[in-house]
C-alpha cells in the first residue's frame, strides 16, 4: 500500500474501519472427508489482523498522527463475555498483544487512555468468560432418571435419583437387565457390570461415577493454561521485555497484578479433597442372594455428602473398604466384589449403590414395558 493512499484512507474514512464484535468471531467451516463424519474447522477472522497491518504501515511511513487517529477509531467496543466463545476471547487477547507490539515503541501519550480502557475490558471479560467455563463440583450423587415407568424401572429410577446411593445391584433375567441397561444415559457417568452366572437370576451392577465432571475439569484446566500462556506474552516475559511490563503497568495502574496475571482466578490445579482419603461402608459380598420366590434383592450402599474431586464417594459408617475399590474406573472389581459380581463388563462402565425390592418370579420371564 502506498503512503499517499493510506493517508487518504485514514483521513477520509478511519471511522468506517472500526472493528466490530462480529469481526472478533471466528468462522466455523464445516466439511466432510471421503469417509467419516463431517468435520468443523475454526478459521479466525482476518479483519483484525488487516487493521493491525494498516496501523503498522502508518507508523513505518512516518504517518504517526494518522496512525494514532486510526488506533483510536478502529478499536472495537468490547462485547459481553457470553458474546464470544473462549477461543474467540483468546484471539482478542492476541490482538491486544499485537497492538501493544506496534504502539509501545512510539510511547504515544494520547493513546494511553483509549488503549488502556480497551485492554482492561478485554482482560476483565475474558477472565469472566474463563470463570463461566469452570465446571461446577457435583453436589451429590443424583443422576437423570429414565422416562420408562414400567415396574422394573421404578427401583432403577429411585436409585438414580438418590443423592446418597452410589452403587446398586439388580437381579433379573437377562432380557430385563438389557432393558434396564438401555435406560442409562450413555455419557460415561456409570460403570456397568453383568454377572450372567449368578443364580437364580442374572445380576446387573450399576456404579455412579464422576468421570464427565473430571473430563470437563481437565478441559477447563487446559483453558487456564492457554490463558496463562497468552498473559505471559502480554507481560513481555517471552521476550524479557521490561519496557512492555512498564507500559502495561501504566495502562492498568493498581490493577496490573490482578488483570495481567489473573491472580484472582488462576489458581493451582484442583486437588482432591480430604474426603477422598476416606473409606466407604459395606462390601458387595454382603448382598443377600435371592430366594426362589424373589426376582430381586437389593441392599443400598449409601454415601453421605457430595462426590469428591477424585471420583470417590464420601465416608459413611459401617464395615469399611478402600475407596478406590469403589471409584477407580481404570481397574476391575475388587476381590470382595468379584465373589458376587463376575462376568462381562459393559463398555459404559462407573461407582455403585444397592436398592431394595422383591418381586414374584412369576412375571420375570416377560419382557418389561
Amino acid at each position: 500500500m502506498h503512503k499517499i493512499t493510506l493517508q487518504a484512507i485514514i483521513c477520509n474514512g478511519a471511522s468506517s474501519l472500526k472493528i466490530t464484535a462480529n469481526d472478533l468471531k471466528a468462522y466455523l467451516h464445516s466439511f466432510s472427508l471421503v469417509e467419516g463424519p463431517r468435520q468443523v474447522e475454526r478459521i479466525p477472522s482476518e479483519y483484525p489482523a488487516t487493521v493491525i497491518s494498516m496501523i503498522g504501515w502508518a507508523f513505518s511511513f512516518g504517518l504517526h498522527e494518522e496512525a494514532v487517529q486510526l488506533v483510536i477509531a478502529v478499536l472495537p467496543d468490547v462485547p459481553t463475555p457470553v458474546s464470544l466463545s473462549w477461543e474467540d476471547w483468546l484471539d482478542a487477547l492476541r490482538f491486544v498483544n499485537q497492538l501493544l507490539d506496534l504502539i509501545i515503541p512510539y510511547q504515544v501519550d494520547r493513546l494511553e487512555a483509549r488503549v488502556g480502557a480497551f485492554v482492561r475490558q478485554v482482560l476483565e471479560r475474558s477472565a469472566s468468560k474463563l470463570m463461566d467455563c469452570r465446571p461446577q463440583d457435583p453436589s451429590d450423587w443424583s443422576r437423570p432418571s429414565p422416562t420408562c415407568d414400567c415396574s422394573y424401572c421404578l427401583p432403577l429410577c429411585a436409585f438414580l435419583r438418590s443423592p446418597t446411593e452410589v452403587e446398586s445391584k439388580f437381579l433379573h433375567p437377562q432380557n430385563v437387565l438389557n432393558h434396564l441397561q438401555q435406560q442409562l444415559h450413555v455419557d460415561g457417568d456409570y460403570e456397568v457390570e453383568t454377572d450372567l452366572l449368578s443364580q437364580p437370576f442374572d445380576t446387573l451392577v450399576i456404579k455412579k461415577t464422576t468421570r464427565p465432571y473430571h473430563l470437563q475439569k481437565q478441559q477447563w484446566e487446559k483453558k487456564v493454561d492457554d490463558m496463562k500462556s497468552v498473559l505471559r506474552g502480554l507481560r513481555g516475559e517471552s521476550s524479557n521485555s521490561g519496557t512492555r511490563r512498564e507500559y502495561l503497568k501504566r495502562l492498568l495502574g493498581s490493577d496490573y497484578a490482578r488483570l495481567a496475571s489473573m491472580t484472582h482466578i488462576i489458581v493451582p490445579k484442583l486437588q482432591p479433597s480430604a474426603s477422598t482419603a476416606q473409606q466407604v461402608s459395606e462390601t458387595a459380598s454382603n448382598v443377600q442372594a435371592p430366594s426362589a420366590s424373589q426376582s430381586q434383592t437389593v441392599q443400598t450402599f449409601p454415601a453421605t455428602g457430595a462426590p469428591s474431586d477424585s471420583m470417590q464417594p464420601p465416608p459413611v459408617a459401617g464395615v469399611k473398604r478402600k475407596a478406590e475399590e469403589i471409584t477407580d474406573s481404570t481397574e476391575g472389581p475388587s476381590d470382595a466384589d468379584s465373589t458376587n459380581v463376575q462376568g462381562t463388563t459393559h463398555p459404559n462402565a462407573g461407582t455403585i449403590g444397592l436398592s431394595k425390592m422383591q418381586k414374584d418370579t412369576k412375571g420375570l420371564q416377560e419382557h418389561p414395558g
